[in-house]
């Protein structure tokens, strides 16, 4: 066993971050178990009650949770700075906690008076968010390609944030002469497009190379990906905003390149490493090239926007929105999840006692074998849900939410077999036979 210092650098609090993740995996249990129930509200059109209270509890409750929880942490270790303010994030945490539920409730009445409620706190935590990002990532995001990824996502979710506030807004002023659907698209969009998946992109730039100990990122590769992938939201927004649809499949298209490009440097970057695949990295990767099949789609739905493709027989809207955030979103979250929060749990727990005594490894704190079997549960289950949206199946809906679930629940065993080590430290003997199960491996992070 290595016998060196204590780690001596600055990271935020793990309490910063637990809570957003909780509530994270609690959403994402109910709403897999939602679907489970009720596969068809999938069908048809996209604006309907039920249907709208499912997403938003997907994407505010699961992605964005996870995503924030996430950024608390990663932002001060990409850029080198302390978090800001970690009283505004325990504010941030506390606002989304109590606010979520009765804004997800509301859509079920589609009661808009009490959605803008709700969306107004929502909307000052998500600020306060942005303000604590932008200010800790500081100077140091010019430097940076992971960083710079960071910070474009932050800035178009304050844009969004500003379309929702608008769309609510002309709700009850005189105010809009857009369509409110066109505006619903562009919330949805920007939400997925300018936040999600920016963030993934700046994430996976930094992660990748962290993980599997591979050179940096390639700067021009990496930065016109970025760039591109950025214009093609300008345009989205500028088309969706003014009505020019006959654009949307060349932005499509710029789209679809920088997706090519991101994937190809990510490929680059994986032949050059230097340490075997894991399973939650072999997630990670599945769900980063899931990203072709998507934008598949979207080519599709632009073509039909457009006028130059028909409408298929299935809801393609609803097929890419499930497909980017179970397939690719929720894939990739716990992929890396079992990379980051055993490390976060260890230099929580554990980092001021090397040197000191005896400290389990940081891949002692879970189970690998958990990791595999909800892997290998999880990669079919998106396959599977696919197929019952394209075949419009509610069948094979419920067997690939189900699959989905036993991958879930597997995750929630390796958690709780962590929660043990974030309760209280364990001596390392005791913490491997808290997983004795597992097979011996390399020491790795």
């Amino acid at each position: 066993m290595k016998t060196a210092g204590p780690v001596t650098t600055p990271a935020p609090q793990i309490w910063i971050s637990l809570p957003f993740f909780i509530f994270g995996f609690t959403s994402l249990g109910i709403g897999l178990f939602w679907l489970l129930c009720n596969p068809t509200m999938l069908e048809g059109h996209y604006y309907k009650p039920e249907l709208l209270s499912w997403t938003h509890l997907i994407v505010l409750g699961w992605l964005v949770s996870m995503v924030v929880g996430a950024a608390y942490q990663l932002v001060p270790v990409i850029t080198g700075r302390l978090l800001w303010s970690p009283l505004l994030a325990g504010l941030h945490a506390a606002i989304h906690i109590v606010c979520l539920p009765g804004m997800v409730l509301s859509f079920q009445t589609m009661d808009f008076y009490a959605i803008s409620h709700w969306g107004s706190a929502l909307f000052l935590g998500l600020l306060l968010f942005i303000i604590n990002i932008l200010v800790t990532a500081g100077w140091r995001a010019r430097r940076s390609i992971p960083a710079l990824g960071l910070v474009f996502a932050v800035t178009w979710l304050g844009i969004m944030l500003t379309v929702v506030l608008y769309a609510l807004a002309a709700k009850y002023l005189p105010i809009s002469k857009h369509p409110p659907f066109r505006l619903l698209q562009l919330h949805a969009h920007l939400g997925f497009g300018g936040f999600l998946l920016m963030t993934l992109m700046g994430a996976a730039y930094r992660l990748i190379p962290m993980f599997t100990l591979s050179p940096a990122v390639h700067p021009w590769r990496a930065g016109i990906s970025l760039a591109s992938f950025n214009l093609a939201l300008i345009g989205l927004s500028l088309t969706l905003w003014f009505g020019w649809l006959i654009a949307l499949p060349w932005i499509a298209l710029l789209a679809a390149f920088s997706i090519i490009l991101f994937l190809t440097e990510i490929s680059t970057l994986i032949r050059n490493r230097k340490r075997r695949l894991d399973w939650g990295l072999r997630l990670f990767l599945f769900a980063l090239y899931s990203l072709v099949p998507v934008m598949g789609f979207v080519l599709w739905q632009a073509f039909v926007m457009a006028g130059w493709m028909t409408a298929p027989a299935f809801a393609l809207p609803q097929t890419y929105f499930l497909l980017t955030a179970l397939c690719v979103l929720s894939l990739t979250i716990f992929g890396m999840a079992g990379r980051i929060l055993p490390f976060l749990i260890w230099h929580w727990r554990y980092s001021v006692r090397v040197g000191h005594g005896p400290v389990p490894l940081v891949h002692e704190l879970t189970s690998p074998s958990c990791q595999r079997w909800s892997a290998l549960a999880l990669m079919p289950a998106t396959l599977l849900l696919a197929a019952g949206m394209v075949a419009v199946s509610p069948l094979l809906l419920q067997l690939g939410t189900g699959l989905f679930l036993v991958g879930f629940i597997i995750n929630g065993v390796n958690l709780a077999l962590l929660a043990r080590h974030a309760i209280a430290p364990i001596p390392r003997s005791d913490a491997v036979k808290t997983t004795s199960f597992n097979r011996p491996q390399p020491a790795h992070l």
